[in-house]
Order: C-alpha cells, then structure tokens, then sequence
C-alpha cells in the first residue's frame, strides 16, 4: 500500500497519517494495555521495599493494599473486596478501550 501510495505521487505526510497509523493502531493498543498491567505490577516491588506504603500509606496503590491487608493484617475479607474492586476497575478500563478506541483499529481482511 506504501509503495502504491508513493507511486501515485501522495505525500509522506499524508502516507503516514493515512496508511501507516491506521495499520499499525492493533499493536498500539496491545502495548498500551501491556504497558498498563505491567507498569501496575512492577510498581509492588519498591512500594514493598522502599516505602511499605510510605507514611500514612501514601504511595501505596490497591495491588499493595490487597496484598497488606491480607498477608500484614490478617483481614482476608478486605483483601478480597479490594482485589475485587481492582478487578472491576481493569474491567471497566477494557470496556471503556474496546468501546471507543478499538472502532479506530484497522484490521486488513
């Protein structure tokens, strides 16, 4: 498509707004989303080990919490409403890109 677009005399510009973005949105999302639940992984380790939660638990976030409310303070039904909650949250975070980012996907075939 490149190629033909580059005979027909169209714009580089206009190939990479056109052509190129359009073809390549299905991998943008993918690493989007892969970016997103990695970098909520990654981020447990220094909370863990630098801050435990930082004073009065402000750099903590809910994957540390679920994680100290079950395993530090023995409250397993608040760790399972905050796992839930997180849950939800991705959920509603896979609705919301499918809904609305997803229409802009181009998908060849």
């Amino acid at each position: 498509m490149i190629e033909a677009a580059k005979l027909d005399g169209v714009s580089t510009l206009k190939i990479f707004k056109d052509i190129i973005i359009p073809m390549s949105s299905a991998t943008g999302i993918y690493v989007f989303i892969y970016t997103i639940v990695q970098g909520l992984q990654y981020v447990y380790t220094p909370i863990k080990v630098i801050t435990q939660g930082g004073p009065n638990y402000a750099s903590s976030n809910l994957i540390y919490m679920a994680y100290h409310e079950a395993f530090t303070l023995y409250r397993t039904g608040s760790s399972s409403a905050v796992a839930v909650i997180t849950v939800i949250i991705f959920m509603l975070l896979l609705v919301l890109e499918f809904r609305f980012v997803e229409k802009g996907v181009y998908y060849e075939n």
